[in-house]
């Protein structure tokens, strides 16, 4: 399964990182890099996350990793992530 990421997410990541490089540098480069590396295994088991309901005509779903809420969108053979945030952000 190929791996998109929106330009949204590509910004949530970012933000998160950026967000945690003045406190603790490690832990900002470990918290991207674990969320890196979850997605590449999403890829092989998409379906493992929980869909989001009110997307009847998209199949977006919902899975935490870690402290982080990712939310993604299976289009056939394209697993899109759409979004990233800490799961004590306000959304």
């Amino acid at each position: 399964m190929k791996i998109q990421w929106s330009s949204a997410a590509n910004r949530d990541l970012v933000r998160l990182a950026e967000f945690l490089k003045p406190v603790n540098p490690r832990a900002a480069a470990q918290v991207v890099l674990n969320i890196i590396v979850a997605v590449e295994k999403l890829a092989d088991y998409p379906e493992i996350a929980p869909r989001i309901e009110g997307h009847d005509d998209r199949d977006i779903r919902s899975l935490m990793i870690g402290d982080y809420n990712l939310h993604y969108e299976i289009k056939g053979d394209l697993l899109l992530i759409v979004r990233i945030w800490h799961g004590r952000e306000d959304r």
